[in-house]
């Protein structure tokens, strides 16, 4: 007998489609009250400082990601990249790794790792229309 999607998945599933895909920052009440989110080598975030990074997010970045997995429904896996178009014409790809864990049915952290060297990662920052001046990026 073929089992179904777990409970834990479908709450991630969720989780990813509203607020990665749609940008809709309302789904905090899926995460617990110590959300982390870790985004390279930049300083931790929380929920909130999460959620007003995307918030501020141009209209200029599509975002695609592949197939959700996990080994052992706590900690999910997905790989994604973010399109950006510049005004030259051209688009700025970045590559990246995700994970989200997941604490008694909450989500309690995520971190998201690209392949960029500081320049490049302030450049990326740059493009998205993430304020520099923002504490919580350095």
């Amino acid at each position: 007998m073929k089992q179904g999607i777990s409970d834990n998945m479908k709450v991630v599933s969720y989780f990813v489609k509203e607020f990665f895909l749609k940008r809709n920052t309302g789904v905090g009440f899926f995460t617990s009250p110590s959300f982390v989110f870790k985004l390279d080598s930049q300083q931790d975030q929380t929920f909130e400082e999460f959620a007003d990074r995307i918030d501020h997010i141009t209209n200029n970045v599509d975002i695609e990601m592949e197939e959700l997995t996990s080994d052992d429904d706590t900690i999910f896996h997905f790989k994604s990249v973010i399109n950006i178009s510049r005004d030259c014409g051209s688009n700025f790809l970045i590559y990246g790794s995700n994970t989200i864990f997941l604490k008694n049915g909450l989500i309690s952290k995520v971190t998201i790792d690209h392949d960029l060297t500081e320049v490049e990662l302030e450049y990326f920052l740059y493009l998205l229309g993430v304020n520099e001046s923002d504490a919580t990026l350095r």
